[in-house]
């Protein structure tokens, strides 16, 4: 799996989670329906730039 296809994968499964399914608020301003890279990062308890790097290439090259 390349690094778009990964980067694909991982924005269709954060699309796929609500907030509210993994108890978080809602929020009345949100730009995306589903969770955000940085909800991910603190729902999984590591950094967000271990949710960020691989969805969209940095650091790599």
């Amino acid at each position: 799996m390349d690094l778009p296809q990964l980067g694909a994968f991982l924005r269709s499964r954060r699309d796929r989670l609500r907030p509210a399914e993994v108890g978080l608020p809602a929020g009345s301003r949100r730009r995306v329906t589903g969770l955000r890279r940085d909800e991910v990062g603190e729902l999984a308890h590591v950094s967000t730039d271990y949710v960020i790097c691989p969805g969209t290439g940095c650091g790599v090259g």
